[in-house]
């Protein structure tokens, strides 16, 4: 049975089952009253956003903790767990790159999670002449919402020899991804990392 509380003070109705003991009853009320009630002169609790018990867990209410600590997820707003992308969107590449041997690799793409977390994958490989940029070389951009606030640099994996080398590709502030550096990527250069979205 579900016990009933008054809605200021919280304090539990008189239920069916309770024995009739008079004095006891209301010594228990005066200890639950000085609990909640200021002495004499003192100011009254402020209880215009008071919730009672009843409220947790329940629409309109608050949320209650497992055991973890943690909001169940049964309680959390299904918004809040959804938005992002349904999907990845192709990423528009740059002269000088291409797609490599999309039938076994990823294209270059782009999506972002409820989050807010941009990711950005791709095989890619050069094809602007040489084994690789002579420098800094225009890779493709992304759109807004999906841009960091200041330059944000990552480390990705050119050929460079058999076993891949470390590539910089920088993403500025205006959604350009730029390769910065790395060896002989006319064979690939494998494009995977991922950042905040800010504006």
């Amino acid at each position: 049975m579900t016990i009933q509380h008054t809605p200021v003070y919280a304090l539990p109705y008189p239920q069916e089952s309770d024995s009739a003991d008079v004095p006891r009853d209301i010594q228990a009320l005066a200890l639950r009253l000085d609990a909640v009630i200021p002495a004499s002169g003192g100011t009254p609790p402020d209880l215009s956003g008071y919730q009672p018990t009843s409220a947790k867990g329940q629409p309109n209410g608050y949320a209650s903790l497992d055991s973890t600590g943690k909001v169940p997820i049964a309680q959390i707003p299904t918004s809040a767990l959804t938005g992002g992308d349904a999907s990845w969107t192709s990423l528009p590449l740059a002269s000088g790159w291409v797609n490599a041997n999309p039938t076994y690799y990823h294209p270059a793409k782009y999506r972002k999670t409820a989050a807010g977390v941009v990711m950005v994958e791709g095989f890619l490989s050069w094809t602007g002449g040489d084994t690789q940029p002579s420098g800094a070389s225009l890779i493709g951009q992304l759109p807004v919402g999906y841009r960091p606030l200041l330059i944000t640099i990552t480390q990705n994996i050119a050929a460079g020899n058999i076993y891949g080398t470390s590539c910089r590709i920088d993403v500025a502030a205006d959604g350009t991804l730029n390769y910065i550096q790395g060896d002989n990527v006319y064979n690939f250069l494998n494009m995977h990392f991922q950042f905040f979205a800010e504006q």
